[in-house]
């Protein structure tokens, strides 16, 4: 979901700065991922072509003469091919700073004819139209506006609607809020928080509390009943149709929308298709409800919600053929399905060039339905994404007031239309009136704040409470709250709802903390929860990682490109546990490792920090079948669920090799064995999954037992994620349980390793030459054994110059550890020990 603050405008225009704003809406109603901003330079300005002459020695590049008004006249050399005598252009004058682009003009020789300046392109201003075509920008094919007396304004100076900050939110913080699924929804939010934090002069303007008020007090139902009647009516032939409004317009026109219609819809990734489409699309950003138009030329009679029958087809405004069955909720008409209830429209009813009446359709189906639809046919869509979310069906009746002044609003697109007539219909359950919800105020006052001064916080909780658009009613004690229409049926229910939305607003940070009243006892922890809590202090805090917690499925697309391709394609779908309720289509398999989400949120963050180090424990699903007695103690149990640890590191860009991410991760590693009390022999045997660096992967072997995987992702992948090829990021997991296990076995024979003033700690260094062809783990495990030597660290590997051919050298730095009377003697002899050892498996000591 994304947030136009330009579109916002309609409802509420807030002086603040962007980032302000995002935060204010972050910590109390929404989560905001990332802000977009378009901000044109002073430096771009309109100019006006007066000449254009063919370059002297280049086919492709026209020179210019662009007249900038006060700035002067200024010979500029485009590629541009649509560029003519008589345009106005964007141009961007020497010393502009392009931030769409990141680049700064200058003057400059252009095949040896000077260039002053450069006509932009509206993708070099951030204006996604005509990105498939190498034209400038024609201003005047756009702007109807423009004159001689514009030449050298600034280009924000004349359109400021072209500047615009767009607000990406996480859609998860929206789950039960299916009115922040429209900006009129957000500008209520907004309403609260400033009048909350007593900076309601930064409100410059605010429809959305003029709106909010007229739709409590209006009687919807007796509106709609004295509008003009429709000559078509509504038949509702099921139960699961819960509100719906009919609107008959005539005479449209159907075009093209304006150069700012479309530029707005742009931002928040919608594709413009034709005036009356776009203002449906507009609509439902700004409501939450979405809206549909049929050609009421198409349709034959009245309509009927019903359910559909078995296997009957419905073919969609794409031409796609779809089967449905008895559970999908269809619109039609006497004839023919004309829609599936808010999903998708058919390609029979559809608005076109030639549509000249449309009937409006302002529906409210249930939830449940709609969303198990979308997800058996894959066509989930923006509007279906909302009606998951639960809307008022009493909100969809007041929507069309909305849409009507939205008509009114974008007459300039719409032209002249007449209203034919209404039809409605309403479920007799559902209640018309207003939901209330009694409560206590010192009771609410008590619970947020643990104080009994009631009137010290009751201008508060008004506050707060009318400025989201509730209704505060007292009676001595008691309050009765009037839950606004827009809010979700599941939304506010009972007073602790309510006490949330003060608290909320009013801004935990500013609620003081309480003591708690109950004593708290200690429970010693199981085993598998020391090992993970061990595991999380290990990473966390002596190794400077991040935690994070990540949803156990992952997207289908992304395992696809992570998982093995040297095995068979269909792995992806026979071996993973699939959701029969899945959140969407893309994410209906359970995860059988870590890396996918891990990968997904490092390939964010990588936009953002040039290294960071994160890390997840949770559980992994597969339909595999593992014999392994010493794990489960029964030969031969399905190996359907396991705990697993992982983790990524990365790193922008590697100046040298001690900056080697694979070095560091198995020293992370290490030090978590430590704490772990696990002192076995720990191998790193090559892998080739394709996925992964060739010469940087592999498995984690403890004690000749296979327990997890390092590897660094392959530079290709990372370029396809829109990560540098030249970064580096690694992956690495564990197997939980296989770390449980013989954790349970080490943990009542573990010595103590702790270090005191009165031990003799003596460092000494050690460098081996090994074949080319081997790996470092024996070497580092022969060290390791001898008993004196208490830690191993590898602090140089190198392969190439002053060795001899075919061989790479490892540098050990080992840790002694003596009683104090250790001797220099003693000392050389315990060295001499390592050396041996080594040179047991091959290796020699490098001189």
């Amino acid at each position: 979901m994304k947030y136009s603050l330009n579109l916002l405008k309609q409802y509420i225009n807030v002086d603040d700065a962007v980032k302000e704003l995002a935060n204010k809406l972050t910590r109390k109603s929404c989560e905001i991922e990332q802000i977009d901003s378009r901000v044109l330079p002073d430096e771009l300005v309109i100019g006006y072509v007066t000449k254009v002459e063919q370059h002297p020695d280049a086919d492709k590049l026209l020179v210019c003469q662009v007249d900038c008004g006060s700035h002067g006249t200024f010979q500029v050399i485009t590629g541009g091919e649509n560029v003519r005598e008589g345009a106005f252009v964007p141009n961007a004058l020497p010393g502009c700073y392009l931030p769409s682009i990141d680049l700064k003009i200058g003057e400059r020789k252009m095949r040896w004819v000077d260039s002053n300046g450069m006509i932009c392109a509206k993708e070099e201003l951030g204006i996604m139209e005509d990105t498939d075509k190498h034209w400038i920008w024609i201003m005047n094919d756009d702007c109807d506006d423009l004159t001689q007396e514009d030449k050298g304004k600034p280009v924000k100076e004349k359109y400021p609607r072209l500047e615009n900050h767009i607000l990406d939110v996480d859609n998860k913080t929206l789950t039960h809020r299916p009115d922040l699924t429209g900006y009129f929804g957000v500008a209520m939010e907004l309403n609260a928080i400033y009048q909350s934090l007593d900076d309601s002069a930064k409100i410059i303007f605010n429809k959305a509390q003029n709106v909010s008020q007229d739709m409590m007090n209006l009687n919807i139902l007796e509106h709609l009943q004295q509008a003009t009647s429709s000559t078509r009516k509504i038949h509702a032939k099921t139960e699961n149709l819960r509100s719906y409004v009919l609107v008959e317009l005539n005479d449209i026109v159907v075009k093209e929308s304006s150069f700012f219609t479309r530029v707005m819809l742009r931002d928040i990734e919608w594709q413009p298709i034709n005036n009356w489409v776009d203002f449906s699309n507009i609509f439902m950003n700004l409501s939450s409800q979405p809206v549909h138009f049929f050609d009421a030329d198409k349709v034959k009679g009245d309509i009927v919600v019903r359910q559909a029958e078995p296997d009957e087809k419905f073919t969609d405004l794409n031409d796609d053929e779809h089967v449905l069955t008895s559970n999908d909720i269809v619109i039609a008409d006497q004839e023919k399905i004309i829609a599936l209830a808010w999903i998708y429209g058919a390609n029979n009813s559809g608005v076109d060039q030639n549509t000249k009446n449309i009937l409006v359709e302002i529906a409210n189906f249930d939830p449940v339905h709609v969303r198990k639809t979308a997800l058996r046919l894959a066509l989930r869509t923006d509007a279906s994404m909302r009606y998951e979310k639960n809307i008022n069906p009493l909100f969809t009746l007041h929507c069309l007031l909305l849409l009507m002044d939205q008509v009114q609003y974008n007459k300039p697109d719409l032209g002249e239309v007449t209203f034919a007539g209404l039809d409605f219909y309403i479920d007799p359950s559902i209640t018309t009136s207003p939901k209330t919800i009694s409560l206590h105020q010192d009771q609410l006052i008590q619970t947020i704040w643990g104080d009994g001064n009631t009137e010290k916080y009751l201008a508060t909780i008004q506050k707060v409470l009318e400025g989201l658009g509730f209704r505060i009613t007292q009676n001595d004690q008691q309050s009765t709250v009037t839950v606004p229409y827009w809010r979700g049926p599941g939304d506010i229910n009972i007073p602790e709802d309510v006490f949330e939305e003060v608290a909320r607003i009013h801004g935990y940070e500013n609620i003081a903390p309480l003591p708690l009243t109950n004593d708290v006892q200690t429970t010693p922890f199981p085993i598998d929860i020391q090992v993970i809590r061990t595991i999380e202090h290990s990473f966390a805090h002596l190794c400077g990682y991040d935690q994070m917690e990540t949803y156990p499925w992952a997207d289908q697309k992304l395992m696809g490109e992570l998982h093995d391709h040297q095995k068979n394609e269909e792995w992806l779908y026979q071996d993973l546990l699939t959701l029969k309720n899945a959140l969407s289509p893309e994410t209906k398999h359970l995860r059988d490792s870590m890396i996918y989400n891990l990968f997904s949120y490092a390939a964010k963050n990588s936009k953002f920090f040039d290294k960071f180090k994160l890390f997840d424990i949770g559980k992994v699903w597969s339909k595999k079948h593992e014999k392994n007695e010493e794990l489960y103690g029964v030969p031969g149990q399905p190996n359907h669920e396991k705990w697993q640890w992982g983790a990524v590191l990365f790193q922008k860009k590697q100046t040298d090799w001690s900056h080697d991410l694979v070095l560091k991760a198995k020293s992370h590693l290490g030090q978590m064995f430590a704490s772990l009390w696990l002192n076995g022999k720990v191998e790193y045997v090559p892998t080739d999954k394709t996925q992964f660096h060739p010469k940087k992967q592999g498995t984690i072997i403890y004690n000749r037992q296979p327990i997890g995987f390092l590897g660094q992702l392959h530079p290709l992948l990372l370029s396809k994620h829109k990560m540098e090829q030249n970064s580096q990021l690694v992956y690495m997991q564990i197997d939980i349980d296989m770390i449980i296990h013989r954790y349970n076995k080490k943990k009542n024979k573990a010595g103590s390793n702790y270090e005191t003033l009165q031990d003799q700690i003596v460092q000494r260094d050690l460098c081996f030459v090994i074949d080319q062809e081997k790996t470092f783990g024996e070497v580092i495990h022969a060290v390791k054994s001898v008993k004196e030597v208490t830690s191993l660290r590898i602090f140089d590997l190198y392969q190439g110059e002053h060795l001899p051919q075919g061989k790479k050298s490892i540098a050990l730095s080992m840790k002694i550890v003596g009683d104090g009377n250790m001797t220099t003697e003693q000392i050389n002899q315990i060295m001499d020990k390592a050396i041996e050892k080594a040179q047991k498996t091959g290796a020699e000591l490098r001189k």
